[in-house]
This record gives structure tokens, sequence and C-alpha cells, in this order.
């Protein structure tokens, strides 16, 4: 035809004839050489204890595009420092000048010391500063439901929140000493799921 158009073509030599209407041949040869596209390199997975940081490094050219940014110093630099609150995998998409892209990920875990998920199995609410509440305890929670009941399955107390401990009292009002049955579930800040039950024994 008097026009045409190649799209989509891979790397190579092309040939075109063009024949007129005498059956006269004239033949033009086209080389594509197009870009082999970036190729990203990027840091080892790495171990870091909590509230640590490290540099990660991406390697490839061009412009830079971290996923997830929580934690990270930027999103578009090379080397961004990262602090992460729990294990994340961090991925990296390297765009070069003609648009080609590259990707890769990384992996930073993260040390949590948190130990034991611990409920104390007493307390004594006698106003003396010693064991007065009933707590929960552990370094990593995230969330929480604790809930106590009496011997006659009647709820005396529920929490969400770790810092809000039972003082013994219903409705304003001093329990008797007794045996308590508590329930608890936790997740902790690593993504544990934590089910706990078990008596508590209130002492005046």
């Amino acid at each position: 035809g008097t026009s045409a158009t190649a799209s989509n073509l891979s790397n190579g030599t092309y040939t075109v004839t063009i024949t007129d209407a005498n059956g006269c041949k004239n033949t033009q040869t086209a080389t594509i050489a197009g870009s082999s596209g970036p190729v990203v390199t990027i840091s080892h997975d790495t171990t870091i204890k909590q509230g640590g940081t490290v540099n990660i490094v991406a390697t490839g050219g061009g412009t830079y595009d971290w996923n997830p940014s929580t934690g990270l110093s930027c999103t578009n630099c090379p080397n961004p420092t990262a602090t992460p609150s729990k294990t994340t995998d961090y991925c990296v998409i390297v765009t070069d000048t003609t648009g080609c892209q590259d990707s890769a990920c990384m992996r930073i875990s993260v040390d949590l010391p948190c130990g034991e998920i611990y409920v104390p199995n007493a307390f004594s609410p006698n106003g003396d500063n010693e064991n007065d509440f009933e707590c929960v305890y552990g370094n990593c929670i995230q969330s929480l439901d604790l809930i106590i009941y009496d011997r006659w399955g009647n709820k005396v107390f529920e929490t969400t929140d770790q810092k809000v401990c039972w003082d013994g009292t219903y409705r304003g009002t001093m329990m008797n000493t007794g045996v308590f049955v508590y329930e608890l579930q936790a997740v902790t800040t690593n993504g544990d799921k934590v089910v706990k039950k078990g008596n508590i024994t209130l002492v005046r």
C-alpha cells in the first residue's frame, strides 16, 4: 500500500520491498535495536532488633519506587533507611529512560523480644501497693480483649487496653475473696494470635 505501519516488533533487521505498477522493485532495510532494560540488584535479606534501622540499597539506574512506604526514609531514592516495626518485605521498581522496568524484593526481619504474654493467677487488691491490680503483661501486644467472669459466669470486667487493669471491683463494689475465670485473646505486633484461659484468685 501507499503507507504501512508495523508495531510490536522484536529487535532485528527488517526488509521492505516496494513494487510499482511496471513491476519494478526497490528494497530497503531497517534495523531495530531496542534497550535490554534495567537490571535491578538489591540488598540481601537481613534481621534487625526492634527499633533498629538498616540502609537498603538498590541499583539499576533511572528512577526508583519503593513499596511499602512504611518505615522508609524515602520511597524514590536508591538507598533509603528502613525502620520497620515488624517483619516487612520491601520491593523496588526501577524504570530506565526508555520506560523499561525491572523489580526486586528483600525482607527485613524484626527480632521482637516479646517474651510470653502473661496473666497472673492471683492478686490482692487491698491497697498496700503490691499486686493491687490484675493486668496483662507482654512486650509486643498490638491488640487484646480480656474478659473476667465470676464463678456464676457473670462478666465482672473487660478491657481492650493493656494499660487498663482490674482493681477487683464490679460496678463500684469490692469483690470478695474468690476464684474468677479469665479469657484472653491477643494479637502481637508480628501478627501472632494468642488465646489464653485460666483462673484468677482474688485475695483480700
